[in-house]
């Protein structure tokens, strides 16, 4: 009995030992992924705020452009070339390398509501480049056409374009005020 009570008196702190190496281990661990989470959701807000921007110049260039191209919707001399020539086509770019980089580490550690409008925005800059690669064959295809039926139909998928990034915007706005930016 002594020799168990001696075992037992042993052991115990040994014991509390590992409980307590544990116990600031997983601190440690906490207040890391606690400042991993923050530089990296400050690295999005950055990364959010220039995407912002870039629409927001984005947006007034493409609604130019639907402007030059309802100037000459009807004039069968100009071309959908002659107005992309003259006018130029800018679309976003959609930066995300920050929430790609996060999205494949330690994602179960933030809020769900932020990563549900990250995901959201991520699968929207997906269709926005789907959008973007039809204008692009569209232009291409009927670089040289002048009838205004084809005019008409750019401009109604310039406007589908100019829709998808104010979605987007608005996707922005609710990272951002879930962020309190």
């Amino acid at each position: 009995m002594k020799a168990l009570k001696k075992v037992l008196l042993d052991i115990i702190p040994v014991i509390v030992g590992v409980l307590i190496a544990l116990f600031v281990n997983d601190l440690k661990q906490n207040k890391e992924d606690k400042d991993f989470i923050g530089q990296m959701l400050n690295s999005i807000d950055d990364e959010m705020q220039l995407n912002k921007e870039d629409f927001d110049s984005t947006l007034i260039a493409q609604q130019a452009l639907i402007d030059t191209i309802k100037t000459y919707v009807y004039d069968e001399k100009v071309s959908i070339r002659d107005i992309l020539v003259k006018e130029g086509i800018k679309v976003p770019l959609l930066k995300n390398s920050i929430w790609k980089s996060f999205n494949n580490s330690k994602i179960e550690l933030i809020d769900f509501k932020l990563v549900s409008v990250l995901t959201e925005i991520e699968e929207q800059r997906v269709f926005m480049n789907m959008v973007i690669n039809g204008i692009n064959n569209f232009s291409s295809d009927y670089a040289l056409v002048t009838e205004s039926d084809k005019k008409i139909l750019f401009i109604m998928r310039l406007e589908d374009l100019i829709d998808l990034e104010k979605q987007i915007l608005g996707s922005f706005s609710e990272y951002q005020e879930l962020r309190k930016i």
